[in-house]
């Protein structure tokens, strides 16, 4: 099951309300005497029914009306409510002193780009065309590959 993000609510049984629109789950955290929520998935909540219990006055009573007699239920494992890490960009190779390796980034074969229009190729500066050797391939660069983030100017 997914991270879903719980928004605390002002209600007196529920303490914060999450949903998952890919898979339709609300998530339901529950006031508890000894100040640990007690957690439940409700699969397949349509979305509408969601957005009228968040606009609810009264959180409990449009739940236990709406939702709890029509949808299963599952506990959440504690593991489920912790957010995972960031997303992690696309690695890219490094030195050991944390430059970029530009010898290991595939190489541009400036033959692959006969015939493409150089107004519209915009390239990533960690992908600049090189050659065999690992250098920058200044004759593509001058056919007008343009780099990303550079302007006319540069």
């Amino acid at each position: 099951m997914p991270y879903i993000p719980l928004t605390e609510v002002e209600s007196s049984n529920i303490q914060a309300i999450g949903y998952d629109r890919k898979t339709g789950t609300l998530r339901v955290a529950f006031h508890d005497q000894a100040g640990v929520p007690r957690v439940y998935d409700y699969p397949l909540v349509p979305e509408g029914e969601h957005k009228r219990l968040m606009e609810s006055e009264s959180k409990g009573r449009f739940f236990n009306s709406r939702i709890k007699p029509m949808f299963g239920f599952r506990s959440v494992r504690p593991e489920q409510l912790v957010a995972p890490p960031e997303e992690v960009p696309p690695a890219v190779p490094r030195t050991e002193d944390g430059e970029i390796d530009y010898t290991k980034i595939p190489v541009i074969d400036p033959e692959m780009l006969e015939g493409v229009s150089t107004d519209t190729v915009d390239v990533p500066s960690e992908a600049v065309p090189r050659t065999p050797e690992g250098e920058v391939d200044e004759e593509a660069i001058a056919r007008g590959i343009k780099v990303a983030g550079e302007t006319e100017d540069e």
